[in-house]
C-alpha cells in the first residue's frame, strides 16, 4: 500500500472512531446515579452500592458523598465490577462523612450499556436508636463521555436501617446442672436477640460476650445466626443461683434463670420459701446414687422458723425401701432410709425423701434461714461407707401483704335468674410488690350487694396455685357501683379490693340502675344488628330468655319502663301466644315509584300484633333506602318504625308505644323503599320475621314464601 493510501486509511479510521464516539457519546436521557438501601445492626459492617441506570457514552464520572459519621463509620470504597481492567483507573479519598471518587479511562474506553455499579461502600454502623435511617447523601455527580463533554443526570439518595437489639433472653434453663471440677457435663442453652416490642431479631449475625457467675464458664464468646445462638455450655465449678449473662457491647444485655450446677454424687438440701401458717416441702435430691443401700443424715434449720410435720420417701427410693425420722435436738431432723432388703440403687438422680414443715405463724416477711446436711452416712449393701458431698440449702419466710387483682370490665350481668359469669384474677403479692408464688392458701370473697358466688360450685373461698387465683364468679343482684372484697383466711391483715364496675340486670342493658327509654333504644339497635353488644348488655337486653334480643324484648322492655309490665319471672307460666291463622309475607305486587320501588310486607291477620321485625334481602342492583308505614300503621302514631339498611339488606323493628294492639283484619304493615341501578336479577326475600304481643309474647307466625311482582313489568 503506498503512503498516500495508508495516510487516508488512517484518516478514514480516525474519522470513523470520531464519529461512533460521537454517536455513543449523545446524551442520554433520565441518567440518574442513586445510592442503594441496606439494613445493618449496630455494630454490623454493610454495603450499600451506587449505580447509574443507564451507562451509555459514560467514560468518566466524579462524585461526592456525605453521610453521618456518627451513625457510618470504618468506610472502604471499592470499584464496580465494570471498572475492572480494561484501563479504568480510580482513586478515592476518605475523611469523617464524605467521600469522593474520581474514575476515568485512558483508553477513551465507554462502560457497558445499561444499568452499572459504579462503586460500593462498606459501613460499620453505630450505636444508634432502633430504626435511625443513616442517609447517604449524593452530594454531586459529574459524568463524561471521553471527548469530556458532560451527560447530564440527576441524582437520588441512600441510606442504612440502623436495627438495634434491645435485649436478650433465654430459654429456661433447668436446675441443677451437672458441673465441677471432676467430670463437669455440657448442657444445652439457647438465647434469642429481641428488637423493641420483643420482636425477633431475624439477620442479627453478632458475636457476644457470654459470661456466668461462678467464672468458670466456656464458652464466653458466642456468634448469633438469625438472631439465635443455641449450643452447649459446660461449667467447671460448683455454683448455686448461677446465671448465665450476654451482652453486646453496646447496652443490650440479658440474664438467665437462677440454676444450681452441683457434681456427681451430692446430698444436696434445696432453697425453698414458706408462707406463715402453711406447709413447705423439703425435697432432699442425692445425684449419683449407684451402690447406695442405706441413707442416714441430720438436716439442721431455724426451729423459730419452721415446724416439722412428717416424712415420705421421694420417688428415687421405691419398692423396698423404708425411711424413719426423729428429732434429736430442737431444730434438727435426722432421717434413716435404707432398702429391706439390701438392694443397691443404679445410676441414677433424684429426690430421695421430701421432709414436711410448717411455717410459723410468728415468722417475718424476708425472715431466712440455712438447710444444712451433717452427720451424712451414705451405705453400701455390705454396710461399708461410701463417700459423698454435700449442698446446703436455705429457707425464706414471704407474708402475703395484699392483693391484687386485674381490671374487671364494667358492666357486669347479674340479677336472681340469670346472673352471667365473669372471670376474676387475684394475684397475692409481698412487701416489695412481689408475688408471693409459694402461696397456696384460700382466701374469702365478698362484694357490696352480697350475692358473690364461685361458679361453678357456690361459695366465697377462693383457693390460689402459685400465688395466683383464677377463677369464675357471678353476681345475682344488680348495682350502679360493685366491688370485690378479698381477705386473707389465716391473715385478715392481707386484703385486697378490685376496681369499681356496675352490674346489670334484666331490661337494662345500660347499666344504669333502671329500665328507661334509653333501654328500649339500646334493645331496637342490638335487635337491628346496628350495635354490636357485650355479652353482659346482651344477656340484659333478652328478657324473656330466648338467647336472642328481637321486638318481643323491646315490648317487654318498653312496658317495664312505663311502668305497665315487668320481666318475665323465669320458670313461670309463659303467656298464651295468640296465634296467626295466617302468615307474614311480601305483598304481591310491588310499585314503582320513578326509580324507587316500595316493596310492601303484608300480614293477613293483625289482631292481637304490637309488634314485629324482620329482614329483607335483596338482590344486586337494588339498595333500600328508607320506610314508612303501610295502611294498617298509617293512622297508628303510637307505633314506632325503625330500620337498618345495609347495602343489600334492610332490618325492620316496628313496635306499639302503650298497650294498644292492632285489631281486626290484615294488610300492608310497612313499605320497604328501595332504589333500584340498572338490570335487577332476583327478587327480594323477607326472612326471620318475629311477630310479638302487647305483653312480649311471641306470636305464632308462618312465613308464606310469594314473592312480589313488580309493576309496569320491572
Amino acid at each position: 500500500m503506498s503512503a498516500k493510501s495508508e495516510s487516508g486509511h488512517r484518516r478514514l479510521c480516525l474519522f470513523l472512531v470520531v464519529i461512533l464516539a460521537a454517536v455513543v457519546a449523545l446524551p442520554s436521557q433520565g441518567v440518574e446515579i442513586a445510592a442503594g438501601q441496606a439494613t445493618a445492626y449496630a455494630g454490623q459492617t454493610t454495603s450499600v452500592p451506587v449505580r447509574v441506570n443507564n451507562s451509555a457514552g459514560v467514560s468518566a464520572f466524579q462524585l461526592d458523598l456525605r453521610y453521618d459519621p456518627a451513625l457510618l463509620s470504618e468506610t472502604q470504597v471499592t470499584p464496580g465490577p465494570a471498572l475492572a481492567g480494561n484501563g479504568w483507573c480510580f482513586s478515592s479519598r476518605l475523611d469523617a462523612g464524605r467521600v469522593q471518587v474520581l474514575a476515568y479511562n485512558d483508553q477513551a474506553l465507554f462502560l457497558p450499556p445499561g444499568e452499572q455499579e459504579l462503586l460500593r461502600l462498606s459501613f460499620r454502623a453505630g450505636a444508634a436508636a432502633n430504626g435511625t435511617q443513616a442517609v447517604i447523601e449524593v452530594r454531586r455527580a459529574l459524568l463524561s463521555d471521553a471527548g469530556g463533554e458532560e451527560i447530564a443526570c440527576t441524582t437520588a439518595n441512600g441510606q442504612v436501617l440502623i436495627r438495634r437489639v434491645a435485649r436478650f433472653a433465654f430459654d429456661t434453663v433447668p436446675s441443677p446442672q451437672d458441673g465441677g471440677p471432676d467430670q463437669p457435663v455440657p448442657f444445652p442453652v439457647t438465647v434469642r436477640a429481641l428488637l423493641p416490642a420483643d420482636q425477633p431479631a431475624t439477620g442479627y449475625e453478632q458475636t457476644c460476650n457470654l459470661s456466668d457467675l461462678s467464672g468458670a464458664l466456656q464458652p464466653t464468646q458466642i456468634t448469633f445466626s438469625d438472631g439465635v445462638w443455641a449450643g452447649p455450655v459446660t461449667i467447671t465449678a460448683d455454683c448455686r443461683d448461677d446465671r448465665l449473662q450476654v451482652a453486646d457491647g453496646l447496652g443490650a444485655v440479658g440474664e438467665s434463670n437462677p440454676f444450681d450446677v452441683v457434681q456427681h454424687g451430692i446430698l444436696i438440701a434445696p432453697r425453698v420459701t414458706g408462707v406463715p401458717q402453711y406447709s413447705v416441702t423439703v425435697p432432699i435430691v442425692l445425684r449419683g446414687a449407684e451402690g447406695v443401700a442405706g441413707i442416714q443424715f441430720d438436716l439442721c434449720y431455724d426451729p423459730a422458723l419452721l415446724i416439722f410435720q412428717s416424712l415420705a420417701l421421694g420417688p428415687l427410693l421405691g419398692e423396698g425401701w423404708t425411711a424413719r425420722p426423729s428429732q434429736p435436738a430442737p431444730g434438727t431432723v435426722r432421717v434413716i432410709a435404707y432398702h429391706t432388703e439390701t438392694q443397691p440403687l443404679g445410676a441414677v438422680s433424684g429426690v430421695a425423701v421430701v421432709l414436711n414443715f410448717t411455717v410459723a405463724i410468728a415468722a417475718q416477711h424476708g425472715a431466712t434461714c440455712p438447710l444444712v446436711i451433717t452427720n451424712l452416712i451414705l451405705g453400701d449393701p455390705q454396710g461399708d461407707p461410701m463417700e459423698v458431698a454435700t449442698f446446703a440449702g436455705s429457707f425464706t419466710a414471704v407474708r402475703v401483704s395484699r392483693f391484687a387483682f386485674t381490671e374487671i370490665p364494667s358492666p357486669q350481668h347479674g340479677d336472681a335468674y340469670t346472673p352471667l359469669p365473669f372471670t376474676v384474677t387475684i394475684t397475692t403479692l409481698d412487701e416489695a410488690d412481689q408475688v408471693v408464688d409459694a402461696f397456696a392458701g384460700s382466701a374469702t370473697l365478698s362484694d357490696v350487694t352480697g350475692t358473690l358466688a364461685l361458679s361453678p360450685g357456690g361459695g366465697t373461698t377462693a383457693w390460689f396455685s402459685g400465688g395466683t387465683f383464677l377463677g369464675d364468679l357471678v353476681i345475682s343482684q344488680p348495682a350502679d357501683t360493685d366491688r370485690i372484697s378479698c381477705v386473707h383466711t389465716l391473715d385478715p391483715g392481707a386484703t385486697g379490693q378490685s376496681n369499681d364496675f356496675a352490674v346489670i340486670g334484666e331490661a337494662d342493658p345500660t347499666g344504669d340502675g333502671e329500665t328507661n327509654v334509653l333501654d328500649v333504644v339500646c334493645d331496637v339497635s342490638i335487635a337491628l344488628e346496628s350495635y354490636a353488644a357485650t355479652p353482659a348488655e346482651l344477656a340484659a337486653a333478652d328478657v324473656n330468655e330466648d338467647s336472642q334480643v328481637d321486638v318481643c324484648d323491646v315490648i317487654i322492655t318498653q312496658n317495664i319502663a312505663l311502668g305497665i309490665g315487668g320481666a318475665p319471672v323465669t320458670g313461670a307460666p309463659r303467656a298464651t301466644a295468640i296465634p296467626m291463622r295466617q302468615p307474614i309475607c311480601l305483598a304481591p305486587a310491588a310499585t314503582r315509584e320513578g326509580r324507587l320501588l316500595a316493596v310492601p310486607i303484608h300480614v293477613d291477620r293483625a289482631h292481637g300484633l304490637a309488634g314485629f321485625e324482620f329482614a329483607l334481602d335483596l338482590p344486586p342492583g337494588m339498595t333500600p333506602v328508607g320506610l314508612r308505614a303501610g295502611r294498617l300503621l298509617a293512622s297508628r302514631e303510637d307505633w314506632l318504625l325503625n330500620c337498618n339498611l345495609l347495602a343489600h339488606r334492610a332490618r325492620v323493628l316496628c313496635f306499639q308505644g302503650g298497650s294498644q294492639p292492632l285489631a281486626g283484619a290484615g294488610g300492608c304493615l310497612v313499605e320497604v323503599l328501595e332504589r333500584v341501578e340498572g338490570g335487577v336479577a332476583g327478587m327480594p326475600s323477607l326472612r326471620d320475621p318475629v311477630v310479638t304481643g302487647p305483653h312480649g309474647e311471641k306470636l305464632t307466625c308462618r312465613l308464606r314464601a310469594s314473592q312480589p311482582r313488580r309493576a309496569g313489568g320491572h
